[in-house]
């Protein structure tokens, strides 16, 4: 799990993110060494939106230990460029995870055929 393309091939292989019709949203939790303790999906929504709460993130972090996670969300149309919702949420989900102490490593938007990092493009 060392690279947003491997979290990605993750949530591809074991739940199939690049091909859900809905928009849905995960938390990954790692431990201190990178390795992943827990996948919860923690929005289901429609074709073009899901909530992000961030109340629903760090309940399951907490749960589970995680020093660090990544958010990941689909897009179904396959067009991976955030929305202004989606940088929105990026920021207020970093700011909680500063204040916890829990080091939030990206948010990975996964489409059909390609994925956007927000730590890779330095938008976190």
């Amino acid at each position: 799990m060392d690279s947003p393309e491997a979290i990605a091939k993750m949530m591809n292989t074991v739940f199939l993110v690049d091909r859900k019709a809905e928009e849905c949203a995960w938390v990954v939790a790692f431990d201190n060494k990178m390795h992943p303790i827990g996948v919860f999906e923690i929005s289901h929504g429609a074709v073009n939106y899901t909530i992000i709460n961030p109340r629903e993130v760090f309940i399951r972090l907490c749960i589970c230990g995680a020093v660090n996670f990544a958010l990941i969300h689909n897009h179904p149309s396959g067009d991976v460029t955030p929305s202004k919702e989606d940088y929105e949420v990026t920021k207020r989900i970093k700011e909680c995870a500063d204040l916890m102490a829990i080091s939030m490593i990206d948010h990975i938007i996964i489409g059909k055929e390609s994925i956007f990092s927000f730590h890779r493009s330095e938008k976190m």
